[in-house]
């Protein structure tokens, strides 16, 4: 079977049967995701969600355990961390989920970006064909 063959078939089939990355567990104590930034999609739609009508989530290579990890961006703590360090697709990352602080409502986290190997990525929105303010 040719790529193109495989890739109609894939594309072709039912949602159920598309490969999902599974979730980081955010939630559990002292759960780990050492890793590589592979995607950062931002404003996802959910409209099923009762919480919001939008998401935040980034693609991580979890190198332990040498697989894709969807780490949701919806924790405030989490994602103000995440944009205070800057981090970016290509950046290498740990996450360390330290639950909830006693008496708190919410989950914390600690996050280390690796320095030496920082990754300075173009914001692309602004050169968007729809931009009629992109730079040319």
């Amino acid at each position: 079977m040719s790529w193109t063959q495989e890739a109609r078939k894939k594309l072709d089939a039912p949602e159920s049967e598309k490969p999902k990355h599974p979730v980081w567990d955010h939630k559990t104590k002292d759960n780990v995701i050492i890793g590589t930034v592979k995607d950062i999609l931002l404003n996802i739609p959910t409209p099923n969600n009762q919480y919001s009508d939008t998401t935040d989530f980034a693609v991580v290579v979890d190198e332990e355990a040498n697989t894709f990890l969807t780490v949701f961006l919806t924790q405030k703590v989490l994602k103000d961390k995440w944009a205070k360090l800057n981090i970016n697709t290509g950046d290498q990352i740990a996450i360390k989920a330290l639950g909830k602080p006693e008496g708190k409502d919410y989950y914390d986290f600690e996050i280390i970006r690796n320095e030496t190997k920082q990754t300075k990525i173009k914001d692309h929105a602004d050169n968007s064909p729809g931009n009629k303010d992109a730079k040319k």
